[in-house]
């Protein structure tokens, strides 16, 4: 899969590379390009350190967004955004070798696979000002063992290990690492978006409420834990579910129909 993936992006950046650029700018580690609003935008790193505070400013310009493959494959392990960022765009860490990132209150935006690959990822901790993450912003995130939403996100909203819009209506991405070997998804649950559960290894069972009418493609690629699936509908209301492709650990799992996966993970106290 990661294979089809680097092909893909590899045919993207030979397209865009014929796109001219407005004018370029170079500052120490990175190279920009100028935006149209009259900031800055980092169009490619090419400095060796693993640990960046991106710089707010260069030339007196603000630096706003992070653009297409600025850092593809790139060894940076922690970044830190600047004050005026506001979008992480295309393929921008794709296979970077990240652990962490802090985020600046005033980012909106992150695009498509803008940290697809990230297989080192740790923590994400967003923004309330993020408005917009597009479909596979981030993808194969192995490491990934927690999710927080700043207080005051109107758009999208966690639990520690899932990410939700604010309805929970759809479910973005699952912190695949996290030690939970039993997850159970809202009653409001709509669609189970596309990788969210992909490479989790510790996920044992998933209770799916009746709600769900789409789970999209790879939502379970590659999810090698998965024993059970707990159904709240019917097995005709299965059925009708409309699966995408390479969802196979669902249909390898042992499926239980008209109810949830009754509570293994807490410990009740004595009756006072």
């Amino acid at each position: 899969m990661k294979k089809i993936l680097s092909v893909l992006f590899s045919l993207v950046i030979i397209i865009s590379a014929s796109v001219p650029f407005t004018a370029f700018a170079s500052d120490s580690d990175y190279v920009f390009s100028n935006k149209s609003d009259g900031t800055l935008e980092i169009s490619q790193y090419i400095g060796s350190d693993t640990t960046l505070l991106i710089p707010a400013t260069s030339d007196e310009k603000l630096i706003t967004g992070i653009g297409m493959a600025a850092f593809y494959m790139s060894g940076v392990v922690s970044i830190t955004f600047p004050y005026g960022m506001k979008s992480v765009g295309q393929y921008a860490f794709e296979s970077s070798n990240l652990n962490y990132i802090t985020f600046n209150e005033g980012l909106e935006t992150i695009e498509t696979h803008a940290f697809g690959n990230c297989t080192s990822l740790k923590e994400l901790n967003l923004p309330s000002t993020v408005t917009t993450i597009e479909d596979e912003a981030i993808t194969a995130a192995e490491h990934l063992s927690a999710i927080n939403v700043a207080e005051g996100n109107t758009v999208y909203t966690a639990d520690g290990v899932a990410l939700y819009d604010a309805a929970k209506t759809r479910l973005i991405l699952y912190a695949v690492f996290n030690s939970t070997e039993q997850y159970t998804l809202p009653s409001t649950l709509e669609t189970i978006g596309g990788y969210s559960f992909s490479s989790s290894s510790k996920l044992k069972t998933i209770g799916i409420p009746a709600s769900v009418k789409e789970i999209q493609d790879y939502a379970f690629v590659d999810v090698s834990g998965l024993t059970d699936v707990w159904y709240a509908g019917s097995e005709t209301e299965w059925e009708a579910v409309k699966i995408g492709t390479n969802n196979t650990a669902l249909a390898s799992a042992t499926m239980h129909y008209g109810k949830l996966p009754p509570c293994t993970t807490h410990s009740w106290g004595d009756w006072t």
